[in-house]
């Protein structure tokens, strides 16, 4: 009687193929550590880092790689557009955007940019990791906190088509509920203390308010800005 040894089944691991990845960071402590990772995930083949935007084209031609991994804040460009200029030049390329904080017109000019996903460099390393994995089979990837801050622009769209606020006026009325100054305002927005005034003017009377305070209680009851 012939008898059989019984075997188990194992399934093998995915084999990982491999990903070229270019590397857009301007501060010097991000860039080497984002170069230690990528360099120590075998499937990634880090084919350049670089500190700018105008580089970043430059390689892009000569390295034709499958990933962008890219900072929003580059010091001498913007990251938005770097991004639009890499999906017209290499279509084919995946681009992860970076940035330190979510802000409130973000996500709607990430994705208007073509980028395919986006990465808050205050999460963990492994997180980017899941986001570049997405991104290499095709999926967008988005982090949650990206996907709460979508649905408030939705609910904010809704609500600006009621009081016909304009997305300038939304971005004065959050800085207003932060108790910010007219001046810092008009710093951190690139305004005029004058222009800002008007800004602030013509919501009082889209919102039928009197004052700044009421600005910022009415925006908290309707919710123009996220609590907390």
């Amino acid at each position: 009687m012939t008898s059989f040894a019984s075997t188990a089944v194992v399934n093998p691991k995915p084999v990982l193929v491999p990903f070229r990845v270019l590397l857009v960071v301007s501060d010097l402590g991000q860039h080497l550590e984002l170069k230690r990772l990528l360099s120590a995930q075998p499937h990634l083949i880090l084919v350049g880092a670089v500190t700018d935007g105008l580089e970043a084209l430059r390689l892009l031609r000569l390295t034709q790689p499958d990933l962008v991994l890219i900072d929003l804040e580059l010091q001498s460009s913007n990251g938005i557009v770097v991004t639009q200029q890499i999906k017209k030049m290499l279509p084919s390329a995946r681009v992860i955007l970076m940035k330190p904080a979510i802000t409130l017109l973000a996500p709607i000019a990430i994705l208007r940019s073509g980028a395919d996903a986006y990465y808050l460099k205050n999460r963990e390393q492994e997180q980017l990791l899941t986001a570049i994995a997405a991104v290499q089979e095709g999926a967008l990837y988005l982090d949650t906190q990206m996907t709460d801050c979508l649905i408030h622009q939705f609910n904010l769209a809704a609500q600006r088509r009621n009081y016909c606020l304009s997305a300038r006026e939304l971005e004065v009325i959050e800085h207003i509920t932060d108790g910010k100054t007219n001046n810092r305002i008009a710093k951190e927005l690139h305004l005029s203390c004058s222009t800002v005034k008007t800004y602030i003017q013509n919501i009082m009377v889209k919102l039928s308010v009197n004052n700044r305070v009421e600005i910022a209680i009415m925006a908290l009851r309707l919710g123009l800005v996220k609590q907390g």
